[in-house]
C-alpha cells in the first residue's frame, strides 16, 4: 500500500513540466457528479480529431472540483472495473491519447499497460488513464490544492453516511511529503462483504506549473495498511 502511494511523488518528477492536452462543495451535494458528466461531454465535442483548439481554462478551485467529479464519475461509480469504465469514456465520447503523447501516462503506472484519454475543455486540461489492472487515475494540470483535499474530505464523508447497510468502512489520512513538497489524501475503503479493499489517493503540488494534481483509485490486498 505504501509503494502505491510513493509513486505518485516519482510521477510528478517524470511529469513536471509535461503541458496536458461547477458549482460549490454544497451545490454538488445535490448535483453529485453530473458537471463533470455533462463538461466530459463538451470536452468531446470541444477536441475534434486532428485540430487543436483555444483552451479558456477555469480558475484553479473550479477546476480541483471538475477534477474530482470527474473522478467521481469515471474512476469511482465504475469500482475498478475497467470494461465498464471503457463503456463509460465510449458513451461520452471522450478523444484517446495516443502514441508519444499518453507514454508519459502508462509508463509510469505499475501495469505499464492502459489506454489515456483527454477530458480538456474550458475546465481545464485533464487526462483520464485505465490501466489495465483496474487502477483508474485522473492528471489535472491546474487545480487549488486546498480545494482537492477538502473535496476529498467531503467524498469520503458523503460515502460513508450514505453507505446504508453495507459494512463498508472508509479510514482518511492527509499527509505531507516535505522532501517533495507533495500533499496527499488517502482513503481506504475497507469491504469484507465483497472480499476486496479498494485504496484512493490524491496527491496535489504546487511547485510543479504543469501538474497539480492526480487523483487515483486501485485494489489493495484484504486488511493492508494505510
Amino acid at each position: 500500500m505504501h509503494n502505491n502511494f510513493k509513486r505518485f511523488g516519482f510521477v510528478f518528477m517524470v511529469l513536471a513540466g509535461l503541458a496536458l492536452t461547477h458549482p460549490s462543495m454544497a451545490e454538488e451535494k445535490a448535483k453529485e457528479a453530473a458537471p463533470a458528466k455533462e463538461a466530459t461531454k463538451e470536452a468531446a465535442k470541444a477536441a475534434p480529431e486532428g485540430k487543436t483548439v483555444k483552451i479558456t481554462e477555469a480558475t484553479p478551485v473550479e477546476q480541483a472540483e471538475f477534477a474530482v467529479n470527474l473522478f467521481m464519475q469515471a474512476c469511482l461509480a465504475n469500482g475498478g472495473d475497467k470494461e465498464r469504465l471503457r463503456k463509460w469514456v465510449k458513451e461520452v465520447k471522450l478523444p484517446e491519447v495516443t502514441g508519444e503523447d499518453a507514454k508519459p501516462f502508462l509508463s509510469n503506472t505499475p501495469s505499464g499497460k492502459g489506454l489515456a484519454w483527454s477530458a480538456s475543455g474550458k475546465q481545464g486540461r485533464f487526462v483520464l488513464v485505465s490501466e489495465d489492472n483496474g487502477a483508474c487515475t485522473i492528471y489535472s494540470r491546474k487545480a487549488d490544492e486546498k480545494k482537492v483535499h477538502e473535496m476529498m474530505k467531503w467524498m469520503k464523508d458523503n460515502l460513508d453516511k450514505n453507505k446504508g447497510e453495507q459494512k463498508i468502512t472508509y479510514e482518511l489520512r492527509t499527509e505531507n511529503d516535505k522532501e517533495q513538497k507533495l500533499k496527499r489524501t488517502l482513503i481506504a475503503v475497507r469491504r469484507p462483504e465483497m472480499g476486496n479493499d479498494i485504496g484512493m489517493v490524491a496527491t496535489t503540488s504546487t511547485t510543479h506549473p504543469s501538474l497539480a494534481a492526480i487523483i487515483s483509485i486501485f485494489a489493495i490486498e484484504s486488511g493492508a495498511k494505510m
